[in-house]
């Protein structure tokens, strides 16, 4: 086993069903190989949220045990994320004065540096991620890369992602014990971290809502401009849908999951009968036993459970003002997108400011070729640019440890032309020197 994998991608995806490490080796900006990739059933978190310390613990050291038998290195460094519903998120402006007349990189950072220097509303707060919308220089809108440019006055509409400070030191502490460190001391916000593995430039240039159903939280992330207009984790998931089928049903959780997983939909595929009858576990004390329940039935708890959640998420979008930027449709994520018929129910939805025949929705995945295990960076939805073969992690339920690999490998890059940059800078500068030296 190699010492340790400084020059490689690990991720660490901490959700409340299942814990993903994935271990990756840069390839350019937009491929990487996957060379390790583990899950674990979860335990000790619940949406979003550390809730046992211990247990939470002893499955990360499972689950990194296991990927470091997979990749053949041991892992010290990963990059992870956070999600629930204490993570807040809203678009504001800041300005700042420009001696010099011309815009430069140092005032950019500057900029978004001034942000999360103000003070939050609550102490219990901190920041996670500041993200530009897009610049104003001398109060002219609508500029992406202000660098270059010639004025007294940089303005930035930035999009703030704030954490509960408990939330994150839960997080930052289950690695510590874990042995391994946050690289960078760096958490994602979960919605952002799955768009980054899902949606192409053009639905992000267009508008796009972006939906990864997980198995207790549903993040929300809305994209137009080219830009993140809105991000937010919604209580709801696979586990919401069990539990009202549980309810409905009389059967246990473990039950209705898997009665759920087994036959479960929203609309009637060719060759499904609605009035097929499926029998049900016989419990003790309950009485009609044995018991039946139609396809129909269950389809109904399911499709009433997804529309009010559906319905409050729109909801949210409209009370915004956003729905107008929602020209590329919507695109679900996340293990519990599969659900036959989501795509219909979302169209209806959603589709409430356009006609449904017009509302584009799409399962997003991330796409690995097999046997390379090669991961493409989205490009383009059309199935002709994708390879003609996926890898098993090829699946919706894996965008979000994808989507960490993904901002890693953008960031290595971006970070390895910078010193290549900086090292040519200092060759000249150390030859001017000598040359000035040897001349006089």
């Amino acid at each position: 086993m190699a010492d340790k994998a400084d020059n490689l991608l690990v991720a660490l995806d901490i959700g409340s069903s299942k814990i993903v490490c994935a271990v990756a080796e840069p390839i350019d900006p937009q491929h990487f190989k996957l060379i390790g990739m583990e899950e674990v059933v979860s335990a000790g978190m619940r949406e979003g949220n550390a809730v046992d310390m211990d247990l939470l613990v002893e499955v990360i050291r499972a689950v990194v045990t296991e990927t470091e038998k997979k990749s053949g290195v041991r892992i010290q460094k990963v990059t992870t994320g956070i999600s629930g519903i204490s993570v807040v998120s809203e678009n504001t402006d800041y300005m700042r004065l420009i001696p010099h007349n011309e815009i430069e990189q140092r005032d950019v950072d500057g900029l978004i540096a001034d942000a999360q220097k103000v003070p939050l509303a609550s102490s219990t707060m901190k920041y996670i991620s500041t993200l530009p919308q897009e610049f104003a220089v001398d109060g002219i809108w609508g500029i992406k890369s202000p660098v270059g440019l010639a004025g007294s006055r940089l303005d930035g509409r930035l999009h703030v992602v704030t954490a509960k400070t408990s939330s994150c030191m839960s997080i930052a502490k289950a690695l510590a014990r874990s042995g391994l460190e946050l690289v960078n001391n760096r958490l994602l916000f979960n919605p952002l971290a799955s768009a980054e593995a899902i949606l192409t430039p053009e639905e992000r240039r267009l508008g796009v809502l972006m939906i990864d159903i997980g198995s207790s939280l549903a993040d929300v992330s809305l994209y137009s401009g080219d830009s993140i207009r809105y991000s937010k984790a919604f209580r709801f998931g696979g586990d919401t849908i069990t539990n009202d089928i549980s309810i409905q049903t009389k059967l246990s959780t473990i039950d209705a999951e898997q009665f759920k997983v087994n036959v479960g939909m929203v609309d009637f595929r060719q060759g499904i009968d609605p009035e097929q009858l499926q029998s049900l576990p016989e419990y003790s004390g309950l009485r009609n036993s044995p018991r039946v329940f139609s396809n129909r039935a269950l389809a109904a708890i399911m499709e009433a459970s997804l529309e009010a959640k559906f319905d409050q998420i729109y909801r949210e979008i409209k009370n915004r003002n956003l729905t107008t930027h929602l020209s590329n449709g919507v695109v679900i994520s996340g293990g519990s997108s599969v659900i036959p018929g989501l795509d219909r129910l979302i169209r209806r939805v959603f589709g409430q400011h356009l006609p449904e025949d017009n509302m584009i929705v799409r399962i997003g995945y991330p796409i690995v070729s097999y046997p390379d295990m090669k991961y493409y960076a989205p490009q383009s939805i059309s199935m002709s640019d994708h390879p003609n073969q996926l890898a098993y992690c090829s699946k919706p339920a894996y965008s979000t440890v994808m989507g960490y690999l993904n901002d890693l490998n953008r960031r290595h890059w971006k970070q390895s032309v910078t010193s290549k940059r900086k090292g040519i800078l200092g060759f000249s500068v150390d030859y001017i020197k000598e040359l000035f030296l040897r001349t006089f």
